[in-house]
């Protein structure tokens, strides 16, 4: 393994490492919203929540409102004062070099992504 490859496969981890710290902030931050009757946190319209995970044209995840306006990282100081944590939820991306193609696990599932050349 090269050591660019090394510091890539580094960087990625500590994404997904910070990437989900972050998910147990907000599973925890979540617990004062709203709850309805079938179980959701929050009112809202379709089926989704008001929030996505988006990625730059270097790989990089963005957190962007429903409007793909991105969402600036917060400041947090730990442990959060909860309850208790909902559910925590991991995101691991792969990206290859001198490939077109991205990987991308969530939820137990394993996505291959063809990017265009």
């Amino acid at each position: 393994m090269t050591i660019t490859t090394e510091k890539h496969y580094l960087r990625g981890l500590l994404v997904v490492g910070l990437m989900g710290l972050s998910l147990t902030a907000c599973a925890a931050e979540q617990k004062s919203g709203k709850r309805l009757q079938t179980g959701t946190m929050y009112e809202q319209q379709g089926e989704y929540l008001p929030f996505a995970i988006m990625f730059d044209r270097e790989g990089k995840p963005v957190v962007v409102d429903e409007n793909r306006k991105p969402i600036e990282p917060t400041q947090l100081d730990f442990p959060i004062k909860t309850q208790a944590i909902r559910s925590v939820e991991s995101v691991t991306t792969v990206s290859y070099e001198g490939s077109h193609m991205y990987l991308v696990k969530i939820g137990g599932f394993t996505y291959l992504i063809k990017l265009p050349h």
